[in-house]
Parts: C-alpha cells; sequence; structure tokens
C-alpha cells in the first residue's frame, strides 16, 4: 500500500503478540548493519503473520531489496496517535508532512 502512493514500505513482523504502543514514529532501522533514518506506523489493529503485529516501516533514501532479512528499528520519537482519514489524497498529504518532521527530528 505504502508504495503506491510514493512511500516503498518494509513490512516487519513484531516478535511480540501485541505492539505496546500504536502512532507515527521517527525511527532509525538496522539494514544490514547499517543503520538508516525512517518513519514508522505502528497499529493497534493490524495483524501479521501467525497473527503477531505489522510493523509498516518506510527507510528514507533507501531502495534496496530487504525481504527477508531480520531488521532491527529503533523508536527514536512519536510524531502522533493513529488517525482515519477521509481518502487517499489526505492521508498521502499527511504521510508526505510525517516524513519531513520525522527527518527534522532525526537530523536534531
Amino acid at each position: 500500500a505504502g508504495g503506491a502512493v510514493g512511500f516503498p514500505t518494509a513490512n516487519v513482523v513484531v516478535a511480540r503478540r501485541r505492539i505496546p504502543v500504536a502512532g507515527i514514529f521517527a525511527v532509525r532501522i538496522s539494514v544490514n548493519g547499517e543503520l538508516r533514518d525512517g518513519i514508522a506506523s505502528a497499529a493497534s489493529h493490524s495483524s501479521g503473520i501467525a497473527g503477531k503485529p505489522l510493523l509498516k516501516v518506510s527507510i528514507f533514501d533507501f531502495d534496496g531489496a530487504i525481504y527477508g532479512e531480520h531488521v532491527s528499528v529503533h523508536f527514536i520519537h512519536r510524531l502522533r496517535d493513529e488517525a482515519e482519514f477521509l481518502d487517499m489524497d489526505a492521508m498521502t498529504d499527511q504521510m508526505r508532512h510525517e516524513a519531513t518532521d520525522a527527518r527534522a527530528v532525526l537530523a536534531a
């Protein structure tokens, strides 16, 4: 879904049964031993594989293939709570603002 609106997404299955805090976060993700900046969506209602929660992560300035790779996500700053949007345009606009906010937080 994220790729369809210009935000390629890595879907990370969480080892826990539930994600303790839902929302949108500025994150650093360890990919092949290298830390990269990004943004993550942790939804209280999403389910991944075998009933485990799914964390959706967009890695800034990265277009590599990481399917099946082990990654670690480090939560740096919570940007907002979960939200519903009226349409795809409103959601995409919000995602662009959040990406800008996350980049600013991570650069500080």
